[in-house]
């Protein structure tokens, strides 16, 4: 039985989005509303990220960074960014995927960040992680920042989809496909979920990564679930009005999600905040020293 009845998941993806990242002008850092420095914010996340997977049981196999990488689209943001999660998926030999959102440009994304020509196609890829196929969609529609599909790329992911993978696929895109709680990002919510849903269902999609929310969330499409990590750059305050907006320095965080016989999806706190002690060493020990059938017994007993 080990800990629990669920066998260990094989792998975790770290899901980051909206990190804005903004190049600096040579006497600070980058500062969106003059308040929060998105550069500071990655590093702490990362450093938590690190924390957080370092000696687990399910490796880290990949970090999927679901759009709004570069608040302007400034190429010194996209090689911040390269740089910066490049350091971590080489630490922990992940993969990274990576796709744009509206504060985007395909063009400079393309060139800085992901080593491609400059190009103003859809930003679309595939990659095999252990199995796992991770297809980033790219939802942005050049000139807007709503979300939508460009010609040809339902065609294109359903083409993708036709065989399935040894673990299924997760597809990320940044655009939620559910509709949204804010009344003014209702006017750029993905206009395509259900074109996007008539593609999916039947196949072997099992988990839909998202961002542009700036909260955690989520709901399902075509009976596939849709989560939304929350943002490392700042996160929308929902005790406002529906009908407004409110953008807070609190509150970030990334997700992990464990991939095994079930998809889990967790929410780290991005910074370190004031809390209990862990539990201690001598406690762990015993529970690992017991059989696997008197852990349960000694740890749940009420007493």
């Amino acid at each position: 039985m080990g800990y629990g009845k669920h066998p260990t998941p094989v792998m975790t993806l770290a899901h980051f989005t909206d990190t804005h990242l903004i190049a600096g002008d040579g006497h600070g850092p980058g500062l969106i509303g003059g308040i929060v420095d998105t550069e500071q914010r990655l590093t702490e996340a990362l450093e938590r990220l690190r924390a957080t997977v370092q000696g687990q049981d399910a490796p880290l196999a990949a970090i999927v960074v679901s759009g709004d990488v570069a608040d302007r689209a400034e190429p010194e943001a996209y090689r911040m960014a390269a740089q910066m999660f490049g350091a971590v998926a080489q630490e922990f030999n992940a993969s990274l995927v990576f796709t744009p959102g509206n504060h985007d440009e395909r063009s400079p994304m393309a060139e800085h960040l992901l080593g491609l020509a400059p190009t103003h196609d859809a930003l679309d890829a595939v990659f095999d992680v252990h199995g796992l196929r991770i297809i980033a969609l790219d939802s942005t529609l050049n000139g807007y920042h709503h979300g939508g599909l460009d010609d040809g790329q339902a065609e294109w992911l359903a083409q993708q989809l036709q065989a399935p993978a040894p673990l299924g696929t997760v597809l990320t895109m940044h655009h939620p496909p559910i509709p949204y709680r804010t009344n003014v990002m209702r006017l750029l919510e993905f206009v395509d979920d259900q074109l996007l849903a008539d593609v999916i269902r039947g196949t072997d999609v099992r988990h839909i990564l998202c961002g542009h929310l700036h909260v955690q969330g989520g709901g399902t499409l075509a009976g596939v679930p849709v989560t939304v990590a929350g943002a490392i750059s700042y996160v929308d305050d929902l005790s406002t009005s529906p009908a407004s907006m409110r953008g807070i320095d609190d509150g970030q965080a990334f997700s992990l999600v464990e991939i095994g016989e079930t998809i889990t999806h967790w929410s780290v706190p991005s910074r370190e905040y004031p809390g209990h002690e862990p539990l201690p060493e001598e406690l762990l020990a015993s529970l690992d020293a017991m059989a696997p059938d008197a852990r349960r017994e000694w740890f749940s007993r009420k007493r």
